[in-house]
């Protein structure tokens, strides 16, 4: 949660740069690869959670390239529910002979998502702002461990699924080759039904917000 809150922070920051009059001295290559790294929390699903990611990508021409994304959230939290699924009866058995009904379990778990997306740099008149869209798909590893409140007893399930994600972002330019700025995805994971529970979603989605930095070669 603090980290969450910092990485928040430090976006409002940069976000609060964007209206400075650049110190940047001159015009960023218009093609060519660029490395990045971005600084985030990711909401939704899970619960607020810190994120780090990685990127790299190529534009070809002045407006458009592609890149590759990659980012880590652990500490997800999906909450607490009751050990049986809802309007059914069960028992739990804890070791020979003895079995326990009812109780509740909590959920815990950590994903990691690469997805390969389009850039588009939306044109502005001022060239040390740069937004941008982005969009692409991918794939994701998401692992999730129930752990019983009552009992010492925890199972881990993981799964690997498709990922579609979308969003944009702006960054300044506060040297030739180097930019930071903030940077919002939408990031849904298709997963299998790992339960088969009404009321635990296997479909992870979140949103992820943060502070970027990137260089151009």
């Amino acid at each position: 949660m603090r980290a969450a809150r910092l990485a928040l922070c430090l976006s409002a920051v940069l976000a609060g740069c964007l209206i400075v009059p650049p110190l940047a001295a001159g015009q960023p290559p218009e093609r060519g690869p660029r490395v990045g790294g971005v600084v985030s929390g990711s909401f939704g699903d899970g619960g607020p959670a810190p994120t780090v990611g990685i990127s790299a990508g190529y534009r070809f021409t002045p407006r458009l390239g592609v890149e590759v994304d990659a980012s880590y959230m652990p500490g997800l939290d999906f909450g607490e529910f009751d050990i049986c699924p809802p309007g059914v009866f069960c028992a739990l058995p804890v070791t020979a002979g003895l079995t326990v009904v009812g109780g509740t379990q909590s959920l815990h778990g950590r994903a990691a998502l690469v997805s390969v997306n389009g850039v588009s740099e939306i044109p502005v008149r001022a060239h040390w702002l740069r937004p941008y869209v982005v969009g692409g798909v991918g794939v994701a590893e998401v692992r999730r461990e129930q752990r019983y409140d009552s009992y010492p007893i925890r199972f881990t399930r993981t799964s690997v699924g498709p990922l579609l994600t979308a969003g944009g972002g702006v960054y300044f330019l506060v040297w030739r080759n180097v930019g930071i700025g903030v940077d919002l995805r939408y990031q849904h994971v298709f997963e299998k039904d790992q339960f088969g529970r009404s009321d635990m979603d296997d479909n992870l989605t979140v949103t992820r917000f943060g502070s970027s930095v990137s260089y151009r070669f």
